[in-house]
């Protein structure tokens, strides 16, 4: 009995001694095959803590990255609760409510007292740092979109001031509205449009910052006395109507940001002569956005006690 494996010859007793070897790896001790089995046990253990401290990490670097939203989801929670509470008690007293409040009011405050900041560092910074093409398709981008959410928002308010109707109830209630002048509403499409054009180039900076202008349709009576003192004296009267306009509490954004973008621009074709200026306001914008991250972790406290 042979193999034939090219010029060479495997001859029966050759073959003889190959089974034999091949018998003898097959009876291992019994201690060698268990030892095996230990080791491959402890790798799968090994194995399972990794994949377990592997997970711990993890999740807590998933908890890290979503700090900020856990803790104004608890803090919500938590106001909501807390509100309850104080009113099982009784109606709260205006005392009460002020002390409950004042801690978000002071982050309203805050968050009030960066946005000039914000927005002029951060606009300014932005636009000065590209090329001018890239600056005026930024900045046409910007007044669009600021003027595009300014129409939106106006629909929605008239939409649900019309189907909500805020300070109208029906029945037996009673409720105090505060009366208004009616020329304060008596305004025209066009008279808003113009509105938003005259507010993109304030006359004052500074008085952009807490006050907008806004056009107001006044109706003036005038009496004409004809007749010369006689007796047969007549008096004719007429109604004309003028416009005015006026001063109001707000903050002018859109004058603020028209400028803002015109300074970048202005920055960014100066190049080299303008750098010093540009490391300002890069400087300044990165010391805004820190105290805006300071501001943000007071704000699941504020929101806590706004919603109590």
């Amino acid at each position: 009995f042979t193999f034939g494996m090219g010029d060479s010859i495997v001859s029966e007793s050759d073959h003889a001694v190959l089974l034999k070897s091949v018998r003898h790896t097959d009876d291992l001790p019994a201690a060698d095959a268990s030892s095996a089995e230990e080791e491959s046990d402890n790798k799968d253990e090994d194995s399972a803590l990794v994949r377990k401290k592997c997970s711990k990490e993890g999740i807590a670097r998933k908890i890290k990255e979503n700090l900020m939203v856990i803790l104004i989801i608890s803090a919500a929670v938590v106001g909501v609760i807390v509100g309850l509470a104080i009113r099982s008690g009784g109606r709260p007293s205006t005392r009460t409510i002020m002390l409950v409040d004042f801690p978000g009011e002071l982050l309203l405050r805050m968050l009030q007292m960066l946005i000039i900041p914000l927005i002029v560092s951060s606009l300014i910074a932005g636009i000065a740092q590209l090329d001018v093409s890239s600056s005026r398709r930024l900045g046409i981008q910007a007044i669009a979109y600021y003027m595009t959410t300014t129409v939106l928002a106006s629909i929605l308010g008239i939409i649900l001031v019309l189907s909500i109707r805020p300070g109208y109830r029906t029945g037996s209630g009673c409720i105090q509205i505060e009366k208004r002048d009616d020329s304060l509403d008596n305004v025209a499409v066009l008279d808003s449009l113009l509105d938003v054009l005259r507010n993109m180039f304030p006359k004052n900076l500074v008085e952009a910052c807490f006050r907008q202008e806004r056009t107001r349709r006044v109706n003036k009576t005038f009496v004409d006395h004809c007749g010369g003192g006689r007796s047969n004296e007549t008096a004719n009267t007429s109604v004309q109507m003028s416009f005015t306009t006026e001063k109001e509490d707000g903050m002018n954004v859109l004058g603020l940001v028209v400028f803002c973008i015109a300074f970048g621009l202005m920055i960014s074709k100066m190049k080299d002569e303008a750098r010093p200026l540009r490391l300002f306001f890069v400087a300044l914008n990165e010391a805004i956005m820190r105290l805006v991250g300071i501001v943000i972790w007071y704000s699941p406290l504020g929101i806590l006690f706004l919603i109590a």
